[in-house]
């Protein structure tokens, strides 16, 4: 799972899981951490999965 950052918000994004090479969702905090996908889609087009 990626870093939700320091923030405190609970934002559904997504990332690209390479255990299961697919997209998946997480709760990003909403600063810093790993920048996430805001969609399934956009996360999928850049990935491929």
């Amino acid at each position: 799972m990626p870093d939700p950052g320091l923030c405190q918000a609970a934002f559904p994004r997504f990332y690209f899981n390479q255990e299961t090479q697919k997209c998946a969702q997480f709760l990003w905090g909403g600063c810093g951490g790993t920048v996430p996908f805001e969609t399934l889609e956009e996360c999928k087009d850049a990935c491929g999965s």
